[in-house]
């Protein structure tokens, strides 16, 4: 199978689990993967196909798909064919024939054809080797993508008990695994379930506030990226495409409304890099296998968590860093609400609302969006922090929210720990609101008091302080809160605290999570522009050619000589033969136009599956990475400012790194240029023995604030606090 795997697919070694289920299925055992997308289900069933004699019936629910993995199979010279409604009947009868010839090793056909006795006829004249379910979920009730055609798969076991069946699927809770199981009626089951983390995708949930600017500015400071942009109704795919069409962004609108040929033609200007950008409905994405979508936005919330994590996983599938913004609005469940009132099955309906609830909880909550993901889908998390998503990230970014969270708490003191979140923010807003005069709340000396912060970051501060258990619920049927007694604590000892960064009304949070990788990006260009020409010659999309992963890889080496070529990642003996000497003289053109020099390729790194980025202490963590590129540009006396420039995040962060760095090593040096002059420094440091460096905000005081609070942290570890 390791020679299989180099010699097609131009991969060493496998991936996590690939192995062990390749070794499963090719010894006849029925077999369950769980595997995230992108995590490599095809070779699973794709590298059986060449090892075993006869054909693998690949069952999937999505025309495009099919034609899309045919397409990338033979362009490896590994033969495969399918069937579906878009072929003409006299091309149905010679894949057909060929098919019972023994002239395919991977069939692909639609469930759907499996309700036709007649199907079922032919299938037992051609020499089947296993069955593979893609998209498996499909077949359970309890799934999020229920399709009643699935149901025919359960007659296999009947028909063909001496075939294996290998099931996969990215999004499975513990229960739809077992209705997998169950419906298909699989025998001493292999069940094989990869970690549902994707460390490449960065996850963000904002507010939907100022939408249609923030999904300008994502897709306007990302136009050479391709982007999806699921939308709640076909009206608004339309009116988000119309706006970036304003904007010079190559944008085009997909919903069930338009003509089949308008909707072919947007997917296939999409996969070919025609256009950057589609608007859609949920009716596009399963059936696009583009593995370099960079972006995935939803303007509403989706109406389920596995529906969410199948819709990011359609970004990153080539394993670099890619983004996924949910604009969230708690009034959106109106929306959803609507559809399910409307259900006729009031089972049904419940379960809807049930999972909608679960995402409006995972929406809500101030808790690590991976460490949630992980644990609904019955996974054990083996970190409480990501560093990969809005809530962990903003943990770098804090402020001083010692006086709005004082106002806070003495507002839920003075109405009596007995109202609700948007009744506090009122009073502090010094809203006139019925609820508020009725209660005489417009009388106590809190009421209006906070003008710094807007009613929506007001909202946000107190989400936080729940989090943090400062306020915690009342009991009873209506969402009450109280000041808890850490609370109670933190008022009595005036406290300083410091919350996560919040997002203000004219700002837009969308912090850039920078991959460093030291490939030659003009060289990345002229790479893409080839490929995007061979694609068009092909007329097939450019990542059936190559990945942007591979490109990337090649863009770091820059191999000189066809052999070289064919060591890279992705590069199998087929695309070695047929590209080698067309992308390898392209390259010695760029090497010499911008004098670059070739790197040679270790043999421990040579069909790596991943594009090389520069070392750091703990492999994939990218805040240790951007700690590492402070220490390297703190050595070249660069500023606080020009590194948060560089690295595209605030300079509290920065500043967090450097205490970081400096708790981690006795080069003090490194920061000399950052302190304020002899005299100054001399002050702070009087002042941090007189009033100790337990808390800052007395030494910000005594200073008369004339120095931050992210300096002083950093005198207060050269000090040896």
């Amino acid at each position: 199978m390791h020679t299989l795997l180099s010699q097609y697919f131009g991969y060493q070694n496998f991936r996590p689990l690939q192995e062990e289920v390749i070794s499963s299925f090719t010894q006849n055992n029925d077999t369950l993967v769980l595997m995230p997308t992108g995590g490599g289900k095809s070779i699973c069933y794709q590298i059986p196909a060449l090892m075993k004699k006869g054909t693998i019936l690949v069952i999937s629910p999505l025309i495009a798909l099919m034609k899309d993995q045919v397409d990338a199979l033979q362009s490896m010279g590994i033969s495969s064919a399918y069937l579906n409604s878009t072929i003409s009947p006299i091309e149905q009868s010679a894949i057909k024939q060929n098919a019972e010839a023994g002239d395919y090793k991977l069939l692909y056909i639609a469930p759907e054809r499996l309700g036709n006795p007649e199907t079922i006829s032919w299938l037992k004249r051609i020499d089947l080797s296993g069955i593979a379910v893609d998209e498996a979920h499909c077949i359970s009730q309890w799934g999020h993508d229920f399709r009643p055609d699935y149901r025919n798969l359960a007659l296999f076991k009947s028909q063909f008990p001496h075939l294996p069946i290998i099931a996969l699927t990215a999004s499975a809770t513990p229960k739809v695994q077992k209705d997998i199981v169950s419906c298909l009626n699989l025998e001493n089951v292999n069940i094989f379930q990869s970690s549902f983390y994707r460390k490449n995708l960065s996850l963000h949930i904002t507010p939907k506030r100022n939408m249609k600017h923030k999904i300008v500015l994502e897709c306007t400071k990302n136009k050479d990226n391709a982007t999806i942009i699921y939308c709640y109704s076909r009206k608004e795919t339309e009116n988000i495409a119309e706006m970036l069409q304003q904007e010079g962004v190559k944008a085009k609108a997909y919903h069930a409304g338009l003509p089949h040929e308008t909707r072919s033609a947007v997917q296939e200007q999409f996969l070919k890099d025609n256009i950057q950008v589609v608007t859609a409905t949920i009716a596009f994405g399963m059936g696009v296998d583009k593995p370099n979508i960079r972006t995935v936005i939803h303007t509403t919330f989706p109406k389920t968590l596995e529906g969410y994590y199948q819709e990011t996983g359609r970004a990153g599938r080539d394993g670099l860093a890619s983004k996924c913004i949910l604009m969230w609005s708690r009034g959106d469940t109106r929306k959803h609400e609507f559809f399910i009132e409307k259900s006729e099955n009031t089972e049904q309906a419940e379960l809807e609302r049930i999972k909608m609830n679960e995402v409006v909880q995972f929406c809500d909550q101030k808790i690590c969006r991976w460490n949630q993901i992980i644990s609904y889908f019955g996974e054990t998390p083996e970190f409480t922090e990501c560093g990969n998503c809005d809530i962990c990230l903003s943990s770098n970014d804090v402020f001083d929210a010692t006086e709005v969270t004082q106002k806070i708490l003495s507002t839920v003191i003075r109405t009596e720990n007995r109202f609700g979140k948007s009744h506090i923010v009122g009073v502090l807003r010094g809203s006139k609101a019925q609820n508020i005069i009725k209660w005489g709340h417009e009388n106590l000396p809190v009421w209006g008091i906070e003008h710094q912060y807007s009613k929506n970051e007001l909202s946000d501060i107190f989400e936080h302080l729940v989090h943090k258990k400062i306020l915690i619920k009342n009991d009873g049927d209506f969402t009450t809160y109280k000041v808890s007694s850490i609370g109670l604590d933190l008022l009595k000892k005036r406290e300083t605290i410091f919350l996560p960064q919040i997002e203000k009304e004219e700002e837009i949070i969308s912090p850039k999570i920078n991959q460093i990788i030291t490939f030659d990006t003009q060289v990345f260009t002229g790479l893409k522009a080839l490929r995007k020409q061979i694609a068009d010659k092909k007329n097939v999309p450019p990542f059936i050619i190559f990945n942007d992963a591979t490109l990337q890889e090649i863009a770091y080496y820059l191999p000189q000589s066809i052999e070289g070529f064919g060591k890279i990642s992705g590069i199998g003996k087929q695309k070695k033969e047929e590209f080698g000497e067309i992308f390898t003289t392209k390259i010695k053109k760029m090497t010499q136009m911008y004098n670059l020099s070739p790197k040679s390729i270790p043999e421990n790194i040579a069909k790596s599956p991943t594009s090389p980025r520069k070392k750091s202490t703990k492999t994939g963590n990218r805040k240790q990475a951007r700690i590492d590129k402070t220490q390297e540009l703190l050595k070249e006396k660069k500023s606080v400012l020009e590194i948060s420039k560089i690295l595209d995040v605030t300079d509290s962060t920065i500043y967090k790194y450097i205490t970081d760095i400096l708790h981690n090593t006795e080069n003090l040096a490194l920061v000399h240029h950052l302190l304020p002059d002899a005299h100054q420094y001399k002050i702070i440091e009087d002042s941090f023995q007189k009033l100790g460096t337990d808390r800052l905000k007395p030494i910000f005081e005594d200073l008369h604030e004339e120095f931050s609070y992210d300096e002083l942290k950093i005198i207060r570890v050269l000090l040896g606090a």
